[in-house]
C-alpha cells in the first residue's frame, strides 16, 4: 500500500501495482485480481471527493460498459462501493495514450488509416447500440499492439435509446474543450447525436495529422469560439504532399453543421478504407468525394430552420450596424 493515498479505496481480492493517473476526482491503478492472478484497472472515487454526482459516474459509465462488447472498446468488469467510495474495475490494456503517440510523432500515414479506422469502427458498434461517447480524445484512446484500439472513459457518454437528445444549456458543457462539437458549447441550438463523436474523431485525425488539434488556446471561450465560428487551418496548405481525399474527409468532419458531417461511423470507416486502397496503389485521390457510402441508418426529422432568411437577414444587419457603431 506504500505510496498510496490514506482513505483510498481499496476493494478486497485485489493487488495495488502501480499508479496509472490522477486527476482531481479519480485514482486509476493497475491492480492485480488474486482471484485468477489477472491485471485489472481499478478506477477508484478519490477521498476527498464527496459530491455525489462525481461518485455516480462511476456507476453510470460501469452500466454502459457492462452491456458493450467490442474489441475497440474498454471492458467494464465489477463496480465495488463501500460507504461513499466507488470503485470500477475494468480490464487491463497494454498500450499507450494516442496522445502520447502523437507527442512522440511516430504516426505514419499508414499507422493513420489503421488507428482512424479502427476508431470508426468501434463508434460505429458503439452508435449502433445507441452510445453516445460525448468525450473522445486522444487520451481517451488506447493504442495497442498493431495499431488495435481501445476507446476508454465513458463517465459522460448518454444512450440515446433511452435519453432523449436534447440541446444543452451553455453552462453545462462536458468533454475535453479541445476536441467537443460545436453542438456540445450549447450555443448553437443542435442537440448531441452520434455526429458529434464524428466530430471529435474528426480533430483527432486532424491532431494525427498536424500533431495538434485545430483549436488551441489556453482560454476556454476562445476555444468555444473557435468551434462554433473558425475553420480549421487548412491541413493541404500546411502538408502540401499530403492527399487531398484525406484532406477532404477530415475537413467534412470538421463541419459546423452536424447535419453536413458524416452522419454514421460506418460511412466514415468505409471512405477511410477507399482512401487506404487508393494511396496503397499510388492513385490519385483528386476526385474523392466524401460520403459516398454514408448512411444514418434512422430517420431524423432536420434541426436546420427554414422559411427565416428574412428575419436572419435582419439580424445580420443590426449586428453589422453594432459592429460599425463600435467602431466610430
Amino acid at each position: 500500500m506504500i505510496g498510496f493515498e490514506t482513505g483510498l479505496f481499496i476493494p478486497p481480492g485485489f493487488e495495488p501495482l502501480q499508479h496509472v493517473h490522477v486527476n482531481e476526482v479519480h485514482d486509476i491503478i493497475k491492480a492485480k485480481r488474486l482471484l485468477d492472478n489477472k491485471d485489472v484497472i481499478l478506477k477508484i472515487s478519490r477521498p476527498s471527493v464527496h459530491d455525489i454526482k462525481h461518485i455516480s459516474k462511476l456507476s453510470h459509465e460501469y452500466n454502459i460498459l457492462k452491456v458493450i462488447d467490442h474489441p475497440g472498446v474498454v471492458k467494464g468488469l465489477q463496480i465495488l462501493s463501500e460507504g461513499n467510495a466507488v470503485c470500477l474495475v475494468e480490464e487491463f490494456c497494454e498500450g499507450e495514450s494516442l496522445r502520447s503517440k502523437i507527442f512522440k510523432n511516430i504516426i505514419t500515414l499508414r499507422d493513420f488509416f489503421d488507428i482512424a479506422i479502427n476508431i470508426a469502427d468501434a463508434l460505429a458498434y458503439l452508435h449502433l447500440n445507441g452510445i453516445i461517447h460525448k468525450d473522445l480524445n486522444a487520451n481517451n484512446i488506447l493504442v495497442t499492439s498493431g495499431n488495435k484500439i481501445k476507446i476508454i472513459d465513458f463517465g459522460i457518454s448518454i444512450s440515446n435509446h433511452t435519453e432523449d437528445q436534447e440541446v444543452l444549456k451553455p453552462d453545462m458543457i462536458e468533454g475535453m474543450m479541445a476536441y467537443i462539437s460545436p453542438e456540445q458549447t450549447g450555443r448553437t441550438g443542435y442537440a448531441i447525436s452520434p455526429s458529434s463523436d464524428l466530430y471529435s474523431l474528426g480533430i483527432i485525425m486532424y491532431e494525427m495529422i498536424s500533431g495538434k488539434p485545430p483549436f488551441d488556446s489556453t482560454d476556454a471561450m476562445e476555444v468555444i469560439h473557435f468551434h462554433l465560428s473558425r475553420k480549421p487551418a487548412n491541413l493541404k496548405i500546411l502538408f502540401p504532399n499530403l492527399a487531398t481525399g484525406v484532406v477532404k474527409l477530415i475537413a467534412t468532419c470538421l463541419e459546423k453543421n452536424p447535419e453536413e458531417r458524416y452522419q454514421s461511423a460506418v460511412g466514415l470507416s468505409s471512405d477511410l478504407r477507399e482512401l487506404s486502397a487508393l494511396l496503397k496503389t499510388e492513385q490519385n485521390t483528386e476526385n474523392f468525394i466524401p460520403k459516398g457510402n454514408d448512411r444514418s441508418g434512422k430517420f431524423r426529422i432536420t434541426q436546420k430552420l427554414y422559411g427565416r432568411e428574412n428575419d436572419l437577414n435582419k439580424l445580420n444587419q443590426c449586428l453589422e450596424e453594432i459592429k460599425i457603431q463600435k467602431q466610430c
